[in-house]
């Protein structure tokens, strides 16, 4: 087609490409199910949480901390609890 131009590759297919990743301290995954390419990429993460519904879920076998509750419940719970601690620690 004229005047079309290729599609250039995101920043994350290239880095894929370039064969670098980043390996976090702390990897929070809520809702995610395990597929495998997610799962590869988080391997390296220090310390893994999950959260997801499904006690089954694949994704609980990486975890260093798995929770087994709704997403949409939990984490604005666990959220509030680190901002009163982050309150507490600075007065």
């Amino acid at each position: 087609m004229k005047g079309r131009r290729a599609v250039s590759p995101t920043r994350r297919q290239r880095r894929r490409r370039r064969g670098r990743g980043v390996s976090p301290q702390l990897n929070v995954a809520p809702g995610i199910s395990g597929a495998i390419q997610h799962r590869a990429g988080m391997q390296t993460s220090k310390s893994i949480v999950v959260v997801n519904k499904d006690p089954e879920t694949p994704i609980f076998t990486l975890a260093d901390l798995g929770v087994v509750g709704d997403l949409q419940v939990v984490l604005p719970a666990v959220t509030e609890q680190f901002r009163a601690r982050k309150g507490q620690q600075t007065q």
